[in-house]
């Protein structure tokens, strides 16, 4: 009797596309192998079975033809290659032989994955001040992908929440620039009720003195954000994409003067009139955060006016 030999190369290297979403509609044809038996007879007749390497049991192998299939769906980034042991026994009698061949399967990636982002919310808020010229940089946002080649390549943009353009995105790097001059103010989501000055006459030695008192001033905490919507896209086919909210606060710079509201303040004022007696109001108004618009002083001889 002779030994059941394989033909070709002991090693028969396999590189199949096995896409994970068609797996389920047939059975992909990995490769077949084949062994011949010198004997005539069912000393000849060979049957295949898949002795080892089948993890899993991805693998099925028809024991008449040596066709090898897939049985399952392959996931490349849990198992991106296979080592099969395939075993050629015969019907011999009363000893059958027997020869075995290892076939290597490597499993071509599918773009499967989305990209994910690899910062969380704390980490994607920014402060930036408004005075920032364009080119600043912000923050960088980054993204992975598993899969391999294109599709695992990124690119960046910014999908939503740029009013005016304010910022602009490294579609490679994924690093945020300030695109446009900020400004502060702009971006303001609460008013601001201007203080009101009370002009009070005091009488002090041979001189009266008008004194400015700041009256009620609402100030409501501000909000001056954007909230930038940044897609990452792969170049797989087809191509999947994720997004994520990055916060940028603008700051405020004192780059506004104080502003006065009405026109000059005239008035007339008898000697005798009692301290603390209102001789008019004026109102000033600074766009600034947090600004107070009480230090004023105007000097009109005899008199003083002092805030």
């Amino acid at each position: 009797m002779s030994r059941v030999t394989f033909e070709g190369h002991v090693s028969v290297p396999v590189s199949r596309h096995v896409h994970v979403s068609h797996v389920t509609c047939f059975t992909p044809q990995v490769v077949k192998v084949s062994a011949t038996d010198e004997d005539s007879g069912v000393n000849s007749d060979i049957s295949y079975a898949i002795v080892s390497g089948n993890a899993d049991a991805h693998f099925r192998i028809d024991a008449d033809s040596g066709q090898v299939t897939l049985a399952k769906p392959l996931d490349r980034e849990t198992t991106p290659r296979y080592e099969l042991v395939v075993a050629a026994v015969d019907k011999g009698v009363p000893d059958a032989l027997n020869a075995t061949a290892v076939v290597s399967i490597t499993v071509m990636d599918y773009n499967d994955n989305a990209p994910v982002f690899t910062q969380n919310s704390a980490a994607l808020r920014r402060a930036v001040a408004e005075d920032a010229p364009p080119g600043t940089f912000v923050l960088p946002v980054s993204a992975t992908d598993d899969d391999l080649g294109n599709n695992a390549q990124l690119q960046y943009a910014i999908s939503g929440g740029n009013e005016r353009t304010a910022f602009s995105i490294d579609s490679a790097t994924g690093r945020v620039y300030v695109a446009t001059p900020l400004d502060y103010e702009t971006r303001t989501r609460s008013e601001i009720t201007p203080p009101i000055c009370f002009c009070h006459v005091k009488q002090e030695k041979k001189m009266l003195k008008f004194y400015l008192v700041t009256g009620p001033r609402n100030h409501v905490t501000c909000c001056h954000r954007y909230e930038l919507t940044i897609v990452a896209s792969d170049y797989g086919s087809p191509r999947l994409s994720s997004s994520v909210t990055c916060t940028i606060d603008v700051t405020d710079v004192n780059d506004h003067a104080p502003t006065f509201t009405s026109s000059p303040l005239v008035r007339q004022v008898v000697e005798n009139s009692a301290v603390g007696t209102i001789v008019g109001t004026v109102t000033a108004t600074d766009p600034d955060q947090g600004a107070c618009v009480c230090e004023v002083c105007v000097r009109l001889c005899p008199f003083s006016l002092v805030c």
